[in-house]
């Protein structure tokens, strides 16, 4: 989406002197009580606008509708400028790509709303949480703004398919329409994702929302570009950490945050989506059937994703992996099985010989159980890429969990993604780090 920019500085008006230092009170308190926060804030210029119904930022201005202003209290106003902040120091108007505008609010929302709550800044009662988004797959501390937006994509997806293929039952299609449905609304389901519906500047929270960084001339900003605001912007945050940590009045959470900056850590769902080359393209494969159709009698072809295909894991279980290592690779080998779309999964368990082999023609039947703990002697990762050879098994992506310490096999002719503890790097495929 381009032009927002243009839209919020058409609408631009002047506000009230009481509006006007109303705001600026805040901000005042804001710099007093939460230095960090304040000394974002000050950086932003404040655009005074009625071209939308709350507030926004772009990562550079602050656009505020006089009308929401006024209507807060102070304790409020200093808690939804805190959250403008949050989505600014986030890079939330830089990291959506192509995901549902609203849903990518919403998903950032949460994840602020959350941290400035437990901070003791004040929002509005209408302010998301937890709760506004239903049940999830993985605990709340788990979730990144990405992955909770692509999780509440894909529930949004599934919903709109169950009541398609509800209303396409009921008017007794048959199969060839269906098929020609599917495609329309896969169709759709990407033109909605990448564009999300109605007023770009609707606000579910009352809270403020981001929208995308633009280029002076109003359009999408370039992955060059992108790349730049990106290490302004992580200079600018820990110039700010740096004032507030002087006066004693650094926020754990930022403080740990700006390190991460420093260092920073993999998303392992955008590295991964990245590695299986995945866009969000499904079809009808009528050759394996819905199963959660199939119980109620009806037969309904499953939806795949293309290019997942069949994806190998084979998971470190040598005693030089620690527990507390070992329960994070175990975390990602679950986070694989439930998110990766894939056609088929393998998990192979392996030290210095293979210990257990599970197999699933559907991931989302996998449960904590079928991620036993096996093995637990020296490390050997021939094993696993031989097992593929020897059961000629078709792969399209190979990972291995590991701590990398043992020596390399021969490279296969596959690709392969090692996913390390450590900083050591594999001598062929791709090396990313988790910790």
């Amino acid at each position: 989406m381009s032009g927002l920019v243009s839209q919020l500085r058409d609408g631009v008006i002047t506000p009230s002197d009481k509006v006007l230092r109303h705001v600026s009170r805040a901000k005042i308190r804001l710099q007093i009580s939460d230095p960090f926060s304040g000394a974002i804030v000050m950086q932003m210029p404040t655009v005074f606008t009625e071209a939308l119904p709350t507030m926004a930022t772009d990562g550079t201005s602050l656009y505020i509708n006089p009308d929401f202003a006024e209507g807060l209290s102070g304790d409020e106003m200093v808690g939804v400028l805190t959250h403008e902040v949050g989505h600014k120091i986030f890079f939330h108007h830089l990291r959506r790509n192509n995901r549902d505008a609203k849903i990518w609010n919403v998903s950032g929302d949460v994840i602020i709303n959350h941290l400035v709550r437990n901070d003791g800044k004040i929002l509005p009662e209408s302010g998301l949480d937890w709760d506004s988004v239903g049940e999830l797959k993985r605990p709340h501390t788990d979730y990144s703004t990405e992955i909770l937006a692509d999780e509440l994509i894909s529930n949004k997806q599934e919903e709109k398919q169950e009541q398609d293929q509800d209303q396409d039952q009921s008017n007794d299609q048959d199969q060839d329409q269906d098929q020609d449905q599917d495609q329309g609304d896969q169709d759709q389901d990407q033109q909605d994702q990448g564009q999300g519906q109605g007023d770009p500047f609707a606000d579910e929270g009352g809270t403020g929302i981001v929208i995308d960084a633009e280029s002076d001339s109003g359009e999408p900003l370039s992955a060059t570009e992108i790349s730049q605001a990106e290490r302004e912007l992580a200079s600018e945050i820990q110039n700010c950490a740096q004032i507030a940590k002087a006066q004693g009045k650094l926020p754990a959470h930022v403080a740990q945050y700006v390190t991460d900056l420093t260092t920073p850590t993999v998303d392992w769902r955008d590295e991964l989506a990245r590695f299986l080359g995945k866009g969000s393209d499904h079809r009808s494969d009528w050759n394996r059937p819905d199963k959660k159709w199939l119980k109620r009698g009806i037969f309904q072809p499953r939806r795949v994703r293309e290019g997942t295909g069949h994806v190998v894991i084979a998971i470190d279980t040598s005693a030089s992996v620690s527990a507390k290592e070992y329960k994070a690779l175990m975390a990602e080998a679950k986070s694989i099985c439930l998110d990766v779309d894939a056609e088929e999964v393998t998990v192979i368990y392996c030290d210095t010989r293979i210990a257990h082999v599970d197999s699933f023609d559907d991931p989302s039947e996998i449960t904590e159980r079928d991620l036993g703990r096996y093995g637990g002697g020296g490390t050997n990762f021939d094993p696993p890429f031989q097992y593929v050879y020897e059961n000629e098994i078709d792969v399209d992506s190979f990972i291995y969990l590991t701590d990398l310490e043992a020596r390399m096999p021969e490279e296969p002719d596959y690709p392969v993604l090692w996913v390390s503890t450590t900083k050591l790097e594999a001598d062929f495929g791709k090396t990313i780090h988790i910790n």
